[in-house]
């Protein structure tokens, strides 16, 4: 036979300190499992408070971020309304003033048509002008030949009726002369038939 070898020394020290500690010792064992259990229920329910006092407070915060939410929800629906206002009176504004840009034009347009209206009216106003004025001239200047000749004629009808007058004159005092003579001729008859005493 073998002799009968000891077992070693690390492994005797091994096997006291387990012993101490309670390792081979069953109901040892099952108090030390026990209190892992209890330490292990009271980890969870340390961590189960802290997640549902985590989850109240993240329920908190939801319901801020939530009631923020709808306020800037509200708060874009009133700017997108007021933005949608100002856009359509823009558009009117714009449309307004597109509106006056065109009468202007359009009256632009008329008036430079009325201009054109009134240099052309004032062309031949002018022209006609000019066509009255030269007939008037040449009416006048007509008009002034025939004062002149009128005149001249006048003065020839003057000497001439000057002319008549003169020898009318002469022919009275003729006619004067001769019926002197014809009364001295008859007185002189009638003295000698002894009709008139001497």
């Amino acid at each position: 036979m073998w002799p009968r070898s000891e077992p070693p020394r690390k492994d005797i020290e091994d096997w006291r300190s387990f012993k101490d500690v309670g390792f081979l010792d069953d109901a040892a064992m099952e108090a030390r499992h026990h209190q892992a259990l209890l330490q292990n229920i009271a980890n969870l329910e340390k961590q189960l408070f802290d997640y549902q006092y985590n989850m109240g407070l993240v329920l908190i915060e939801k319901n801020e971020w939530t009631s923020k939410y709808d306020e800037l929800r509200q708060e874009l629906a009133q700017l997108h309304e007021s933005l949608n206002r100002q856009q359509s009176a823009h558009l009117i504004s714009i449309a307004q003033v597109e509106k006056r840009e065109q009468n202007l034009r359009n009256a632009s347009a008329s008036k430079k048509q009325c201009v054109l209206h009134l240099e052309k009216a004032l062309r031949q106003t002018h022209a006609e002008r000019e066509q009255i004025k030269l007939a008037s001239e040449t009416e006048l200047a007509d008009a002034r030949a025939v004062a002149v000749a009128y005149q001249d004629k006048s003065l020839e009808q003057q000497g001439k009726s000057h002319a008549a007058n003169a020898k009318l004159a002469e022919a009275n005092k003729m006619n004067f002369e001769f019926e002197r003579k014809l009364r001295e001729l008859k007185y002189g008859k009638a003295c000698l038939e002894g009709s008139v005493p001497p």
